[in-house]
């Protein structure tokens, strides 16, 4: 079996950039200004009920920093165990264009839903599913063409 990298695949990894950037840098922002504004020190990741009462947090307060934090941390989650799968799909010249296609709709619903979830805006952030069920179908089906030679 030879193997030919497309020349897209660039995109692939650029796209792969864009979701380490948009975790690391807006996605952990909120975070980081939350931490400070209700002093909230790592590694608490969510707070008691004795640290809620000794930092004099409103409901209003923790229910802000929870969102943030849970928002950080499914991101974490999810790009931990789907972009091994989104590199490998995207290595496969015909599935590399839509793989990118795909990527950039995960990115695009995943920043909504990660900024939008303080405020209540998650109206339209599981579409990023989309683009997630089709990399995985491209995956399984090529992995499926290799077992059969």
């Amino acid at each position: 079996m030879q193997f030919t990298l497309s020349p897209n695949y660039g995109y692939v990894l650029l796209t792969s950039l864009a979701f380490y950037l948009m975790q690391n840098f807006v996605v952990v922002f909120p975070v980081l200004i939350a931490r400070r504004k209700y002093s909230i020190k790592a590694p608490v990741q969510y707070p008691s009920d004795s640290l809620v009462k000794e930092k004099k947090l409103s409901q209003d307060d923790v229910h802000h920093y929870l969102c943030v934090q849970r928002a950080h941390e499914n991101n974490v989650e999810f790009f931990s165990f789907f972009l091994p799968l989104y590199l490998v799909t995207g290595l496969f010249p015909d599935c590399t264009d839509h793989t990118i296609v795909s990527g950039l709709v995960i990115l695009a619903f995943r920043l909504l839903g990660a900024l939008g979830y303080p405020y209540g805006l998650r109206k339209f952030s599981g579409f990023f599913h989309l683009g997630e069920w089709y990399v995985l179908w491209m995956f399984g089906r090529e992995a499926y063409k290799l077992t059969q030679g």
